[in-house]
Parts: structure tokens; C-alpha cells; sequence
């Protein structure tokens, strides 16, 4: 059932890769902003990722909803954190930003060993849980690197993990068509 639904709402994992590669572009073609700027960017960002997150989780609840929703919420969470706090520091910043892919990065793994006899692409959400992971330890294990440095670790980050979505979502939108034709999901050829 959780993969009937994820599959029908293919569209939602496309939109959280394409909003994670604009992150990423934006961040690459301003990079003089100031830590303002890119408090603004990360925290419309977060809160974007995790309402599309959220929208998982509308219809019926059924089994593995409360991740997406975890997911959704501390997404929202961050966002608002790196608003409401407008004054906060680079260093600040980036360890709430760190513990957010950490975080997020974590419950992508879990979804993606929990389920992955119902997910046909559960590589692409390990990866991308892995990235998440991966960002979050090197910004809070080294966190005096230059601002440059890490945003290139977060444009890096944002947009691998928007095409590892991408091509989940794609996965998902071909298993969506098979659910259309009257296939079979749990049958694998």
C-alpha cells in the first residue's frame, strides 16, 4: 500500500530534486551572498522540502507514513529555525544545517532498508541518505573550514541529492504507470 501511494506521488520526489538542485545553482551563481541571503535561501528551502514531504502523508495513513512526516516536520523545523533567527552566524548556521541533512539523511536510510522490498529504487535513496549523512559530519567535524568549503559541500550535496530524487521519482512514476496498466508492483521482472 505505502508503495501504491509513493507511487502515485511520484511528482513529489521530482519537485524535492528539482528544488534541491536550484538550491545548489543559486548557491553556485551568488556566491558572494551574504550569510543573510543564504540563511533566507536554505530556510524556504527546508521548509519547501519538508511540506512536499509532508504532502505524503495527506491521504490515508498507512504503514512507513511516519517517517515521511518525521521527515517533512524536522525539514519545516530547520527552516523556520534559520528564519525566525535572521542574526544567526555562519558557524550557527551551518551546524543547524548540518544536523538537518544528518537527520534527514538518516531517516532516508531507514525508509530505504525498512521498505526496500516494496522500493525498486531503494539504492537512490540510500545514496542520498548517505550524502545527507556524510555533509552533516564533515561541517560539524571540521567546523573552522572556510565558508567557501562548505558551500561547495552543500552545492555538491544539494544537487546529488535532487538527481538521486529525480531518478527515484522517475523509477517511481514508471512503477506509478504499471499501477495504471493493472500490473502488478510487487511482482519484479
Amino acid at each position: 500500500m505505502f508503495l501504491e501511494r509513493a507511487a502515485r506521488r511520484w511528482w513529489t520526489l521530482v519537485i524535492r530534486g528539482l528544488l534541491a538542485i536550484a538550491f545548489g545553482v543559486l548557491t553556485i551563481l551568488v556566491p558572494q551572498v551574504a550569510v543573510m541571503a543564504i540563511v533566507v535561501v536554505f530556510g524556504v528551502y527546508a521548509i519547501a522540502d519538508g511540506l512536499t514531504s509532508l504532502s505524503m502523508v495527506l491521504s490515508p495513513v498507512v504503514q512507513g507514513s511516519w517517517l515521511m512526516a518525521l521527515s517533512g516536520i524536522v525539514g519545516i523545523a530547520a527552516g523556520i529555525l534559520a528564519l525566525v533567527w535572521p542574526g544567526i552566524t555562519a558557524v550557527a548556521l551551518f551546524f543547524v544545517i548540518a544536523v538537518w541533512a544528518i537527520i534527514l539523511g538518516t531517516i532516508e536510510l531507514v525508509a530505504a532498508i525498512r521498505y526496500s522490498d516494496e522500493i525498486e529504487s531503494e539504492w537512490a535513496f540510500v545514496l542520498s541518505g548517505l550524502l545527507w549523512i556524510g555533509f552533516g559530519v564533515i561541517v560539524i567535524g571540521w567546523p573552522k573550514i572556510g565558508a567557501v568549503a562548505v558551500l561547495a559541500l552543500i552545492v555538491i550535496s544539494a544537487i546529488l541529492r535532487g538527481l538521486m530524487l529525480i531518478v527515484a521519482g522517475a523509477r517511481l512514476r514508471n512503477a506509478s504507470l504499471k499501477l495504471k496498466s493493472g500490473g502488478d508492483l510487487a511482482a519484479r521482472s
